[in-house]
């Protein structure tokens, strides 16, 4: 299903992994390991204006800038991929020339013009129809560009190259050469889009292992967010590549482990008991900060939540449902309503934010076992 400018980002994600689930196998590395998930194939572009409805899917790559050449649109081409300039080359050493008539200032630049023109001309031979350039374009080389009906883009990260080389399957080219058959990229459309008063290059290729998401937002802190969001969701992808263990969201796993560990620590003799239940308790922020961000009562819906997780196996997946209205407990089966968090996820925040806390204690051990300053005076 190719993309089209307009259509939701994630009705045309859900769409292709419903109907051809081998399509998220094309994120994958080139042995197709499920272990070794590529989250740099997933790449987003941001472009204000507009809103979420806006935003679509790409085959390929979208580069947030024109082309050089006046030529606009490719379909069904070879692309060649330079990992430097496309230009003459210039001597290291600066040099003088001494010019005595018109004549010698006319037959000055006619070798460096004629080896530029046999150069393009080669690659039009060879069916290149793109180029694609990791440095400077001269303007001589524009000129004979333009002269054959060829594409030019500049990109100037080179790992953005990178990731076209990727995208096109083609091998970046060092030196004014010819490119071979086997370096030779193939793109199915190469075309200029203008969208919020920005140009932009698409690049597409169904064959591609790489996806962009064109995100649309009102402003850049939404652009922001909404870049995070697909970030997020790629590394579940990734996680789940590896692992299929997931828990129960909406607040439904961190209420039931503090249920757990507040239990455990009136076990244990002693001071322990006490800072093993402030951690228990601590894990209720996540419940807490889902109630305050949807606008409930935090005293009553945590209230009715740890009252519905103290009846045993049917309460344990009990959470929170945000799309309720507000001066209502609004609590759900979180396992039934689908609302699930990877169990990698959850395991890794626990641990990350366990090291943060013991760090700061540390740091306040040290802090108070020795004064801070400089030497006393004398």
């Amino acid at each position: 299903m190719p993309p089209v400018a307009g259509d939701n980002v994630c009705e045309t994600w859900s769409f292709r992994t419903r109907h051809n689930p081998s399509y998220i196998n094309s994120f994958y590395t080139t042995n197709q390991d499920p272990l070794k998930f590529d989250l740099d194939n997933v790449r987003v572009a941001k472009l204000p204006g507009a809103g979420l409805e806006k935003s679509f899917v790409v085959d390929g790559m979208c580069v947030v800038h024109d082309v050089l050449t006046t030529c606009k649109k490719k379909t069904k081409s070879k692309v060649a991929v330079y990992s430097q300039g496309v230009e003459s080359a210039t001597t290291e050493t600066k040099s003088t020339v001494l010019l005595e008539s018109a004549k010698q200032l006319l037959d000055f630049s006619k070798g460096e013009e004629s080896q530029m023109h046999d150069f393009v001309e080669k690659l039009a031979n060879a069916g290149v129809d793109v180029i694609i350039s990791g440095g400077a374009v001269s303007d001589l080389a524009l000129h004979y560009l333009n002269k054959f009906g060829m594409l030019c883009l500049k990109i100037q990260s080179k790992f953005e190259l990178r990731r076209i080389c990727r995208t096109l399957g083609a091998t970046a080219v060092i030196g004014m050469r010819e490119p071979t058959p086997e370096e030779m990229g193939f793109a199915d459309a190469v075309e200029i889009r203008e969208i919020a008063s920005s140009k932009v290059t698409i690049l597409k290729s169904v064959a591609s292992r790489v996806a962009t998401f064109v995100i649309r937002g009102s402003t850049p802190g939404v652009l922001a967010e909404l870049e995070r969001v697909v970030d997020n969701a790629a590394n579940v992808v990734r996680c789940s590549a590896r692992s299929n263990a997931f828990v129960a969201g909406g607040g439904a796993c961190e209420a039931e482990l503090s249920m757990r560990v507040c239990e455990w620590a009136e076990t244990l003799p002693g001071l322990e008991q006490y800072a093993a239940g402030k951690f228990g308790e601590a894990l209720k922020a996540v419940p807490k900060l889902l109630s305050d961000n949807a606008g409930y009562n935090r005293i009553d819906t945590m209230a009715a939540l740890d009252a519905a997780h103290q009846d045993g196996v049917k309460g344990k997946f009990i959470g929170l449902d945000c799309f309720q209205p507000t001066g209502s407990t609004a609590l759900r089966d979180s396992l039934e309503a689908q609302v699930l968090d990877h169990l990698e996820t959850k395991a890794w925040a626990i641990r990350l934010a366990t090291d943060a806390v013991l760090t700061v204690l540390r740091v306040d051990q040290i802090i108070m076992a020795k004064q801070a300053g400089g030497p006393k005076p004398q």
